[in-house]
C-alpha cells in the first residue's frame, strides 16, 4: 500500500501527550521493520517544527 501510493516519509506530532508516546513509538519501529525494502521512514515529534526540520532531510 505503502508503495503504491508512494508515501516514503510519514511523521507523526504528538504534542505533549505522554500517555501516546509508547504506543506510537512500538507502531513506528514495527512500521519501519515492516517497510524497510521500501525505504520508508517514520517520525514521531512533539512539535510541528522538528517534524518539518527532520522531514526536509528526505525530501530536499
Amino acid at each position: 500500500m505503502a508503495e503504491e501510493a508512494g508515501v516514503k516519509v510519514h511523521t507523526v506530532i504528538l504534542g505533549h501527550d505522554i500517555s501516546a508516546d509508547y504506543p506510537i513509538e512500538k507502531f513506528k519501529q514495527d512500521a519501519e521493520k515492516k517497510f524497510e525494502k521500501f525505504n520508508v521512514h517514520l517520525g514521531v515529534f512533539s512539535n510541528q517544527s522538528e517534524a518539518y526540520t527532520w522531514m526536509k532531510q528526505y525530501i530536499i
